[in-house]
């Protein structure tokens, strides 16, 4: 199972008409998600123009841990793609969840110049936009609104995580705790017994 990548732009002057049509579908799609309800117009524009669309055939593998360094921004258009651990362990809050239409992925990976920590699987028929990276680059520097909306990403993947670390030190030192009582009953009970 592969991928098949369709590009949005046609070098052909005659086409332009057609070109103008697709760069206006996708506009009106993506206005319709935030962030880009809220984008910029001409960030809007470049984000269309520089748009290609690639079909992932339900069960196939988009993006894992394997895939090295990203190159891509990718952007539900149809179908619905699963993020799911890449160590089969239980997901967490950070893992779990289906991505529908207008939800892009992997942010952080991609601003952190980065492999993607979970895997991301078409658990239907998914379409998805793809954004070279160097033109998502240039997208967080000629709009605000999505570099604000990558930073509180971000942000509130921190949140989360540290929010983990927590939960995890928490149950560690309650059972660790529990452990020193219990240890220290049974010395003061073999004490006791002793004597």
């Amino acid at each position: 199972m592969g991928c098949y990548f369709i590009s949005l732009i046609v070098d052909n002057v005659a086409q332009a008409q057609p070109v103008e049509s697709l760069l206006s579908a996708g506009m009106a799609f993506l206005r319709c998600y935030p962030p880009f309800d809220a984008m910029e117009d001409d960030a809007m524009r470049f984000l269309v123009k520089h748009l290609g669309l690639a079909y992932y055939p339900v069960g196939s593998t988009i993006m894992s841990p394997d895939s090295g360094l990203l190159q891509h921004l990718y952007i539900v258009q149809r179908g619905r793609v699963q993020r799911m651990p890449a160590d089969g362990n239980q997901a967490t809050d950070l893992d779990e969840g289906a991505l529908g239409p207008g939800e892009c992925f992997p942010l952080d990976a991609l601003m952190e110049k980065r492999a993607v920590g979970p895997i991301y699987m078409a658990a239907a028929d998914a379409f998805c936009y793809r954004l070279p990276g160097e033109y998502f680059t240039a997208l967080l520097n000629i709009s605000p609104h999505f570099q604000e909306f990558a930073t509180h990403y971000l942000s509130s993947l921190l949140r989360a995580s540290r929010r983990l670390v927590q939960i995890h030190a928490a149950s560690a030192a309650a059972e660790q705790q529990t452990v020193l009582i219990g240890l220290s009953h049974t010395l003061t009970t073999g004490s006791m017994l002793s004597n």
